[in-house]
């Protein structure tokens, strides 16, 4: 049995985006609302600057990993956009990547997601296939 995305049309992309106290979207498909990820570049994510997303998907989901040694990073479904990472309730109810770690979510893009650290910020890897 062959896996999804496995083929010649496979491609991995990997972008670096920065997180902070306040959960961010991670990946929009509205053009004057995003940034084309630049390799070598951070995509600094904002209340309205995401990553534009790329090609229509990612047939085998996301990875997303964490490179602090001391800050877990919190990722969070779209209705979190906005709001505080720190407030009580907030990272207790999202997916906690802890540091040196890395997690897979199963999506077709991450239009659905948000992102957020508990202090200052954090510059994080996305790799998607």
């Amino acid at each position: 049995m062959t896996r999804i995305g496995t083929g010649l049309g496979a491609k991995v992309r990997t972008y670096t985006a920065r997180a902070s106290t306040t959960f961010r979207k991670l990946e929009s498909a509205v053009t004057d609302q995003t940034t084309v990820p630049v390799p070598g570049s951070v995509v600094v994510l904002s209340a309205t600057n995401a990553v534009r997303t790329l090609d229509s998907s990612y047939t085998q989901g996301i990875l997303i990993r964490n490179p602090s040694t001391t800050v877990s990073m919190f990722v969070a479904g779209e209705e979190y956009v906005g709001t505080s990472c720190a407030t009580p309730g907030n990272a207790d109810t999202a997916w906690e990547i802890p540091p040196s770690q890395a997690q897979r979510f199963d999506v077709r893009d991450g239009t659905g997601l948000c992102v957020g650290v508990l202090a200052g910020t954090l510059d994080f890897r996305v790799v998607g296939n």
